[in-house]
């Protein structure tokens, strides 16, 4: 879901003037937020590219750490009032299948460190 994401990106209309950072951003324009580009650059999470589950379990000194990422850089199903509606219903489907693969295989731990 950081990699490929439900949506790639959402657009708002700001409502009112706003300055961020010194960048002003006037009432009644379209604001576009690229979940997916930012999700993916190394400057949010390291090795962006790589498939490493244990990067959300890594605390500070790991080399994986990289601390913690703002919670609008990955937003795979939007956020605010106008967030994906089936959200609920995927997370549901998700947990299910972890649900069936723990009924149905033999899970184990291959390496000689804990997590």
């Amino acid at each position: 879901m950081r990699v490929l994401p439900v949506v790639n990106g959402s657009v708002r209309l700001s409502t009112k003037e706003y300055n961020l950072l010194g960048y002003r951003i006037p009432k009644d324009i379209l604001i576009g937020f690229s979940h997916q580009y930012m999700s993916i650059m190394a400057a949010h999470y390291p090795r962006p590219d790589e498939y490493i589950p244990e990067r959300w379990l890594a605390e500070k000194g790991d080399h994986l750490y990289y601390g913690k990422p703002n919670p609008f850089v990955m937003a795979p199903f939007g956020f605010g009032v106008r967030s994906c509606i089936g959200r609920r219903i995927v997370e549901l489907e998700l947990e299910m299948i972890v649900c069936k693969m723990v009924e149905n295989f033999k899970i184990e731990w291959t390496s000689s460190e804990p997590i």
